[in-house]
């Protein structure tokens, strides 16, 4: 089974790589190395440097790996520069998964896996936070973290 992992040069992504490989799959990463890091790459994936706002290089990834599933941690993941240039922020949190999903129905992958954060409940009420707490974000990352639950419910239909 072929795993495309977006976001597989960061910290969390790259974990994720690891892990999957350990167990036999064929992994693919998606990073455009703009915060993720070359030494994170685990050498047994085929890595492409490939930015999810760009569609058309999707396409070329998805058409030649035809992978199985997505496991998408491709984000922008700074609070403060969401606030900064809340713009850059959608664009690759809300209009970047929307690339994604549509690569997913377009090439008829089986599961996509998505990576929110705990940033859509913006301050918790409960600890812990689970997820019946109220969505409150307090960013414009926990809104372009948020906004995709909510395609991908609408995809998923």
């Amino acid at each position: 089974m072929k795993v495309l992992v977006t976001g597989g040069a960061g910290f969390i992504g790259s974990h994720i790589v690891d892990k999957l490989i350990k167990r036999g799959f064929d992994v693919i990463i998606i990073d455009n190395l703009s915060t993720g890091k070359k030494e994170n790459i685990n050498l047994q994936a085929r890595t492409y440097e490939v930015d999810i706002t760009s569609p058309s290089a999707l396409e070329e990834v998805f058409v030649l790996e035809k992978p199985n599933y997505v496991i998408h941690h491709g984000a922008q993941i700074d609070i403060q520069k969401s606030i900064i240039d809340p713009t850059y922020d959608a664009n690759i949190n809300i209009l970047g998964t929307i690339n994604i999903l549509e690569k997913c129905r377009e090439h008829s992958v089986d599961k996509l896996v998505y990576a929110s954060s705990a940033a859509v409940y913006g301050n918790p009420k409960n600890l812990p936070v689970n997820e019946q707490h109220e969505i409150n974000p307090l960013s414009f990352y926990g809104v372009s973290k948020f906004t995709p639950e909510l395609y991908i419910k609408i995809f998923s239909n």
